[in-house]
């Protein structure tokens, strides 16, 4: 020993003391250091407790560990990492709780379970609502809002136009799905598509279109296939020619029978936007002057289109039944 120790206690390890190492500056405590009732042990600035490999701290039950919150220094629980370092703190209010990374490099990932040990189930319960963040920049970035009435999913991206897009289902008396005001819901798209897509339902409000004062035959005869410059089919993925929509008749465009412009048919790519879906009396017609057709007009265009075939195969029928009638009696007279 050297000069400056001091034991308090036997000197001998393992029978308990507490030594005084004047040379590191340092207590040693050979045993366990207990806090009775009242008492504090207290690090004054600049001071820490480290726990050796092999230690660690333990808090009975009842016991807590408090850290004070501030706007600006709060206390935190720090983990070092030999590349990134992660935090968790609140502000002085106690409203704001934050676990992140100190630094701005997106190195840390962040795990609830894993696929070798998991939890059975994870609730997240928020009073108001709850967001997930996909977060690039200010200029590119999507989320996920859970709140009292529904779910959002926004998505934002200065790069691409539109630079937004959103979708929500909510309720409010009855379920709601779909995009804001002028957006658009693309089930599929045309390298991936659905095999299937059922929508049963029990009411609706469209009505399909009765086109029994047209020639329907004549206007489904007049449609002619899309052709490049060259004069060559243009055809979709699947390689089948796709409909010139100049070549549709346009009350299949339009609420009435008044002409439409052909440069007013919305297009894109070659191909008709149709919209199953429209409110009576109002005009489908975009706000930039565009017609838009509805899957409820085709739907009474060709059944008048079966209609009037139908009635084309009848009147034929009578007329070859009379025609036979007439050799019938012409053999029958010779």
């Amino acid at each position: 020993y050297n000069e400056g120790d001091v034991f308090i206690g036997s000197s001998t390890v393992g029978q308990g003391s507490i030594y005084w190492d004047q040379d590191n500056k340092r207590f040693d405590l050979d045993g366990t250091l207990r806090l009775i009732s009242g008492g504090d042990l207290s690090i004054l600035s600049g001071g820490s407790l480290t726990v050796s490999s092999g230690g660690g701290i333990s808090v009975s039950s009842g016991g807590d560990i408090t850290l004070t919150g501030h706007d600006s220094n709060p206390a935190k629980l720090l983990w070092d990492g030999s590349s990134y370092d992660v935090e968790f703190f609140a502000n002085t209010a106690g409203n704001a709780v934050t676990l992140r990374q100190t630094t701005n490099t997106h190195g840390s990932s962040l795990y609830l379970g894993d696929t070798s040990y998991r939890f059975n189930n994870i609730d997240i319960v928020s009073d108001n609502s709850t967001d997930i963040w996909a977060y690039d920049s200010s200029s590119r970035f999507s989320r996920l809002t859970v709140d009292q009435s529904g779910i959002d999913l926004y998505y934002y991206n200065t790069a691409i136009t539109p630079t937004r897009g959103f979708v929500s289902l909510y309720y409010s008396s009855a379920w709601t799905f779909g995009p804001d005001s002028g957006g658009y819901l693309n089930l599929g798209t045309d390298e991936v598509d659905f095999h299937y897509v059922y929508c049963t339902a029990v009411d609706t409000t469209d009505d399909i279109n009765f086109f029994d004062d047209q020639d329907d035959l004549a206007d489904i005869m007049a449609i002619r296939p899309l052709v490049d410059e060259n004069g060559s089919y243009v055809t979709d993925q699947y390689g089948n020619p796709i409909i010139d929509d100049t070549s549709l008749p346009r009350y299949m465009l339009t609420l009435s029978s008044e002409d439409a412009p052909a440069s007013t048919i919305e297009t894109q790519d070659g191909r008709l936007i149709t919209y199953p879906n429209r409110k009576k009396g109002e005009p489908v017609i975009t706000a930039d002057g565009k017609f838009r057709s509805t899957s409820n007009q085709w739907y009474g265009w060709l059944l008048g289109g079966i209609r009037q075939l139908n009635a084309k195969v009848d009147t034929q029928y009578d007329d070859i039944i009379k025609r036979l009638e007439r050799i019938e009696n012409n053999t029958v007279n010779l």
